[in-house]
C-alpha cells in the first residue's frame, strides 16, 4: 500500500514536470528572430530530405506563423509523398486558413491514395474543430 502510494506521489510530480516542460517549450517559439525564421525556411526548402523533413516538422511543432508561405511552396514541389504529409500536418497544426485551404487542394488533387486518405483526414478535422467552432 506504502509503495502504490509513494508510486502515485512519483508519477504526479513527474506530470507536473513534464507540463511545465511543455509550457517552456511552447513560449520559446515567442522569442524567435527574424535570421531563425529564414534559416527555417532555408531548411523547408533544402535538398537534403533529413534537414527538410525536420525543419518542416519544428515549424508545425512550434506553430511558427511565418513558415506558411514555405511550407506551401514546398508542398507544391515535394516528390515525395511522406513528406507531403508531414507538410500537410505542420500547416494543420499552425492551422491558418491560407495552409488549410493548400492542403484541401492536396487532398482533391494528388494522385497518391495515402496522401489523400490523411490529407482529407486532417481538411476534416480541421472544418469541424476549427472553423465549425468559430462559427458557434
Amino acid at each position: 500500500m506504502k509503495t502504490a502510494a509513494t508510486l502515485l506521489i512519483v508519477l504526479s510530480i513527474m506530470s507536473l514536470m513534464m507540463v511545465q516542460e511543455i509550457k517552456a517549450q511552447s513560449s520559446l517559439y515567442k522569442n524567435v528572430t527574424s535570421n531563425s525564421i529564414a534559416t527555417l525556411e532555408e531548411g523547408i526548402h533544402s535538398e537534403n530530405q533529413g534537414v527538410r523533413k525536420s525543419s518542416i516538422y519544428m515549424a508545425g511543432l512550434y506553430k511558427i506563423d511565418e513558415a506558411v508561405d514555405a511550407l506551401t511552396s514546398q508542398l507544391k514541389n515535394e516528390e515525395d509523398a511522406n513528406t507531403r504529409v508531414l507538410i500537410a500536418l505542420s500547416l494543420y497544426n499552425i492551422g491558418d486558413p491560407e495552409g488549410m485551404e493548400a492542403v484541401k487542394d492536396l487532398s482533391e488533387n494528388d494522385k497518391d491514395t495515402k496522401v489523400k486518405r490523411m490529407t482529407t483526414a486532417l481538411y476534416q478535422d480541421y472544418i469541424e474543430n476549427f472553423v465549425n467552432v468559430s462559427q458557434r
